[in-house]
């Protein structure tokens, strides 16, 4: 893969990624009204975040191409893949079990099979991001906010989650996702910069 096709990858990863927050963040805030902001969401949420999920492993691979490539970046998007696999087929069994507006997660019904599986595939992907945002930090292949971002999308939903509820931690959630989307488009991949450089005008 050639530095122009890589800058084209990368440009339409930060695309994909910005396209899938803002669309999960206008489904969340589309289906606030009925339902308490602090409530522990619905199937239905789960599923929309799973196919949400498509562009931000997009979004994901396109940061891998920033130029962290080295060997915890690589474990950190196979571990993000995994996850956001594992939330997805959750998802899909907890919609065809007990329907769309089923609260898996709330405490006063037994906890079904499916929300462990959905719960754990959200933190395994959030792990692998944490871990890509660690690689690229530590490798000092992009400025350092542009390599934070990353670290917080890990971190942040679950502190959030425990403070505010799980919607309003979405919606925080996915706003770091628009601003990774946009660190991504706005850097070049490594080694673009001094190909440019050197090509006479």
């Amino acid at each position: 893969m050639n530095a122009l096709n890589s800058r084209e990858w990368i440009r339409r990863g930060g695309l994909l990624s910005i396209a899938a927050a803002v669309l999960f963040a206008i489904y969340l805030l589309v289906t606030l009204s009925g339902r308490p902001a602090s409530g522990d969401g619905i199937n239905g949420d789960g599923l929309i975040l799973g196919l949400c999920r498509v562009g931000f492993i997009a979004g994901l691979f396109a940061f891998l191409l920033l130029g962290a490539r080295g060997r915890l970046s690589r474990i950190g998007f196979g571990i993000a893949l995994v996850g956001a696999g594992l939330h997805l087929i959750a998802a899909l069994s907890g919609v065809a079990a007990d329907g769309w507006t089923y609260e898996a997660f709330a405490e006063e019904v037994d906890t079904p099979w499916y929300a462990f599986l959905n719960g754990a595939g959200h933190g395994i992907s959030l792990l692998g991001t944490l871990l890509m945002g660690l690689a690229a930090l530590g490798e000092r292949v992009l400025p350092p906010w542009k390599a934070v971002v990353p670290i917080l999308i890990g971190l942040s939903f679950f502190i959030l989650a425990s403070v505010i509820g799980f919607i309003m931690a979405f919606l925080i959630w996915s706003l770091l996702w628009v601003v990774l989307g946009l660190a991504i488009i706005t850097e070049q991949p490594r080694g673009v910069q001094q190909t440019e450089a050197t090509v006479p005008h």
